[in-house]
């Protein structure tokens, strides 16, 4: 008896996309990671094919990707330099990617080249220089401002970290509610807890034993952390408590923050560390007492999930994308108001109830957020893009002969299914 034949095979089609990876330095900040961890995350699936332009520098970064199967090329262009990244973001990255003959490009750092000829996909991960202007210089809040509204008149697709910077992004520049997609970011896998023995090393390497809290951020004026170290240095002095607040991150001067804390005399109540890989963030994490991010401004609050991860309590702010991210998972604080603040740290740094409560509720949250599923709704957007641009061809498959079918090689056989 003949067998009815399955449904032909498809042969599918995996688009060849274009990433700016520039902002892979080896002292990558939030956007690298995203853009290194989104990029191993969409190769991993198998069905996209990766070029990537990234700093000739980055060898940690390129190894990592040519490991999962990208293709890297090496350029001489900087982030470190305004001068270069205006010329790479509108001259040779436009050449380059030309040049590739790509399907689609992704901007994972707000840029997207002129007049560009091909599908693509920009990342607007926060609107910071709307809400807080002061915080940046006039040239680059000029700079910015111009690649965001370049990539909401241009842009196939429009991806953001949280669905309270989508809702901004659709109420400040109105691109159309179907050209924003949400992409939540996750924390890296190697961000774990640390055991006793390496906290106590890296407590011992900065001269924090007697206990500390920690904030890990650039300084910027919008991370709020000089109303965070006098709060927090309010609460030590009422009890009596030897606590330390560890900075860590940006360069200690960044905004003139170590100069203000130590005009208000903070400077012993006080540890900057600096830049710190990712093994040393993780045990200066797994240490703290509680991990405060009292930000005025977020796009996403990917540290608030990196703290989770390690299993340590988290004080961030009431509403927005923070809030968005922390669910029931924080102690949440009006980040304007010092009482707030102080009543917030008050309670964390006494209440050892409640910061087990927070921990617990932090292994839930953290697992709401992954890698594959930011790279899931990357992929959709890709898709639904290349198929609206006509781009995404439509394959035929034709089915096999059934194997219970004899055939002559003589005869002309039938191949349509009966």
């Amino acid at each position: 008896m003949q067998r009815i034949p399955a449904d032909p095979p498809r042969r599918s089609f995996r688009p060849h996309v274009a990433i700016d990876g520039l902002c892979l330095s080896e002292r990558r900040g939030g956007i690298g990671a995203y853009t290194l961890h989104l990029a191993k995350a969409l190769l991993a699936r198998g069905d996209v094919r990766l070029t990537c332009f990234l700093p000739a520098e980055s060898a940690t970064a390129a190894g990592e990707l040519l490991q999962h199967g990208a293709t890297v090329v090496p350029v001489r262009w900087s982030l470190d330099r305004a001068s270069e990244q205006v010329l790479w973001e509108n001259w040779h990255l436009r050449r380059k990617v030309r040049r590739l003959r790509a399907d689609l490009y992704f901007g994972p750092n707000f840029a997207l080249p002129p007049r560009l000829g091909l599908p693509s996909i920009v990342t607007l991960h926060d609107f910071a220089v709307d809400h807080f202007p002061h915080t940046k210089s006039r040239q680059f809040r000029v700079y910015l401002g111009h690649m965001i509204r370049r990539a909401v008149r241009r842009a196939d697709m429009l991806l953001t970290d949280s669905q309270a910077v989508a809702d901004d992004l659709i109420t400040r520049y109105e691109p159309g509610v179907e050209r924003v997609r949400v992409a939540p970011l996750a924390p890296v896998s190697s961000l774990v807890r640390q055991s006793d023995e390496v906290i106590r090393e890296h407590a011992q390497r900065f001269e924090i034993e007697d206990g500390y809290i920690l904030h890990a951020s650039n300084f910027d004026d919008r991370k709020n952390v000089e109303a965070l170290a006098i709060a927090f240095d309010q609460v030590c002095r009422r009890h009596d408590r030897p606590d330390r607040l560890v900075l860590a991150g940006g360069h200690p001067w960044t905004g003139n923050i170590g100069k203000r804390l130590r005009a208000r005399g903070l400077s012993d109540r006080v540890r900057f560390t600096g830049y710190v890989p990712t093994d040393t963030l993780a045990a200066l994490y797994s240490g703290a007492t509680f991990f405060a991010f009292p930000s005025l401004y977020e796009g996403f609050g990917l540290p608030l999930l990196e703290a989770m991860r390690c299993e340590t309590p988290v004080l961030t702010s009431r509403g927005g994308a923070l809030a968005e991210v922390a669910g029931d998972a924080a102690r949440l604080v009006d980040p304007t108001a010092s009482a707030a603040l102080e009543e917030g740290i008050e309670e964390l740094l006494l209440d050892p109830e409640l910061r087990t409560t927070l921990v617990e509720r932090g292994r839930r949250r953290m697992q709401e957020f992954s890698w594959e599923r930011c790279a899931e709704e990357t992929f959709s957007a890709m898709e639904l893009v290349l198929r609206s641009r006509g781009r995404w061809p439509v394959t035929i498959g034709v089915p096999e002969l059934p194997r219970s079918v004899r055939t002559d090689r003589r005869q002309p056989t039938s191949t349509s299914p009966r």
